[in-house]
């Protein structure tokens, strides 16, 4: 076992530049810790420009330039939506909340950054595939730990099991689900196409999935759930088109174990009713969700502050005119937190802070790399194109970059 662990890490790292080697623990770290605390991770990219700087200093020779002229477009575009929020300071009047809101897109600019300006000619499906383990396996010791805190306080009183996962634990619900979503996508292509050396790996895998499901139940997620029987619909298909009969039986057997458990728990622990919400709504398309009606909100702000200008409202004062809309028209103003009446939307956020442009800017920025992706021929595109439908699926429900 250690033996094995041992030519592993000697595997990864062999034939690989210094630069190389602190590159990619740079990513490595920032895998696990994305699935682990963002505020460790947020500290790790703060350390890039310093690691930018060295390299520049010390010149060195592997510096990819064929990549950074190709996404030299993304750094402008990058730099112009940055410049752009920070052109918005200028009519805002909440400028404390503005400053707040710039500083926060720092984390936005500095990862794509980080990958322009290094050389990562060197990562292959091995490099990739290690990377993407630490972030899966990752959330799943994340789960296990947030599983017995919240077995812990549930036994001593402190609060309930589902309430805890629900927000005491400080955790983001949609965030997480939809990073578990990503997890369980890799680690089914891993249980398809690998013949592992070990039994204890595939039991490693098949465990690993099961945390993530549970994890994605256990925060109620209506996008996570979704998400969730939208990856059991894609394994399950592609099952058939390999013609792997018994796997089939086991995700169906899966999917329905989950489908009836969840609802067998609503009916006992009224938390969980969100689940069984999500079904009806998705099958009868009644949408009751709190989300409808802020983004049916924001819309209404867009077009009472006419936000398809150019210049939007300001980067401070998204939220206070939200507030106000809000106070006007919405009941949701004396039922929720001002800290909830944001738009949960990273689309209709942009277009109220910075106006078109902005909301030009940030589609470039997401659409190019599935260009850049095809155009340089860049293998393994499936996890590129995962990482992206990430984000996106996450802009969709939430401000990721202003979040």
């Amino acid at each position: 076992m250690k033996h094995k662990i041992k030519q592993i890490i000697t595997s990864t790292f062999t034939g690989l530049s210094i630069f190389n080697k602190i590159d990619y623990c740079l990513l490595l770290l920032i895998s696990i810790t994305l699935s682990q605390n963002i505020f460790i991770c947020l500290k790790i990219l703060y350390t890039i420009p310093i690691w930018l700087i060295v390299k520049l200093f010390l010149r060195e020779k592997g510096l990819n330039k064929a990549l950074l002229r190709s996404g030299k477009i993304c750094i402008i575009f990058l730099m112009l939506y940055y410049l752009l929020c920070l052109i918005s300071l200028l009519w805002t009047e909440n400028h404390w909340w503005g400053h707040y809101w710039v500083s926060q897109k720092r984390a936005f600019i500095l990862i794509p950054i980080f990958f322009l300006f290094s050389d990562f000619r060197f990562l292959d499906k091995k490099h990739l595939r290690i990377i993407l383990y630490f972030f899966s396996l990752g959330l799943s010791i994340r789960f296990i730990y947030k599983l017995f805190i919240a077995t812990t306080l549930s036994i001593k009183g402190t609060t309930s099991f589902f309430t805890y996962f629900g927000g005491v634990a400080g955790e983001h619900h949609g965030y997480i689900a939809l990073m578990a979503t990503l997890g369980i996508c890799f680690l089914f292509m891993e249980i398809i196409n690998t013949n592992p050396a070990y039994k204890w790996q595939k039991s490693t895998q098949i465990f690993s999935i099961l945390c993530l499901c549970c994890y994605i139940f256990c925060v109620q997620s209506r996008a996570g759930i979704i998400g969730l029987y939208s990856v059991s619909f894609f394994m399950l298909a592609y099952s058939l088109y390999n013609k792997k009969h018994k796997l089939c039986i086991a995700i169906l057997s899966f999917t329905l174990c989950f489908f009836f458990s969840s609802k067998i728990i609503s009916k006992h622990i009224e938390y969980t009713s969100r689940t069984t919400n999500t079904y009806k709504e998705v099958l009868t398309g009644d949408h009751k969700d709190i989300r409808f009606e802020i983004w049916e909100n924001a819309i209404r702000t867009i077009k009472d502050y006419q936000c398809w200008w150019p210049w939007g409202v300001g980067i401070g004062d998204q939220d206070d005119v939200l507030v106000e809309h809000y106070r006007r028209s919405s009941i949701l103003f004396s039922i929720l937190p001002a800290t909830l009446l944001h738009t949960h939307n990273q689309f209709m956020s942009t277009l109220i802070n910075i106006g078109i442009i902005g909301e030009l800017l940030l589609l470039l920025i997401l659409t190019i790399p599935i260009y850049l992706i095809f155009k340089n021929k860049i293998t393994h595109k499936v996890y590129f194109i995962s990482l992206l439908y990430l984000f996106v699926a996450n802009s969709l429900v939430e401000p990721m970059i202003d979040g």
